[in-house]
């Protein structure tokens, strides 16, 4: 085997371990990035998170893209989710990340459910019986 030869299949194995090793950290960061940013949700709005699929991209840009994105809270008896989204996408950079934060955040298909509020007394009869009342 001649030296040239050598040396390109040394620069091959270089790069193929390279290559191995960015995608096992991207595979181990995506995990532990989807499994962070549920658990800050779930802790933020006492709620149940689902999400139907959850990429996360580490090149050329810091992102996550959510579908099927649902919050049920915790003492909301139904099975219905206040909080709905079609597709989320967050993008942001390295730098901007390392201070919590979002450069961008893309909404697709964003539904609210308010629930009715019970404890709340009967609402006051408009009019001047209101003052009476007061």
């Amino acid at each position: 085997m001649t030296r040239t030869r050598r040396r390109a299949l040394v620069a091959g194995a270089v790069v193929l371990t390279a290559v191995a090793g960015a995608v096992l950290v991207v595979r181990v960061v995506s995990g532990r990035v989807q499994a962070g940013v549920i658990a800050d949700l779930e802790r933020h709005f006492s709620a149940r998170i689902a999400f139907d699929a959850v990429d996360v991209t580490v090149f050329p840009a810091l992102g996550m893209t959510g579908r099927s994105l649902r919050l049920q809270r915790l003492a909301d008896r139904t099975d219905r989710p206040f909080l709905s989204i079609e597709t989320l996408t967050a993008t942001t950079g390295p730098i901007r990340l390392l201070r919590g934060r979002i450069a961008r955040l893309d909404l697709t298909g964003l539904e609210i459910h308010v629930a009715p509020d019970t404890d709340r007394a009967a609402p006051r009869p408009p009019g001047p019986d209101r003052r009476a009342i007061d």
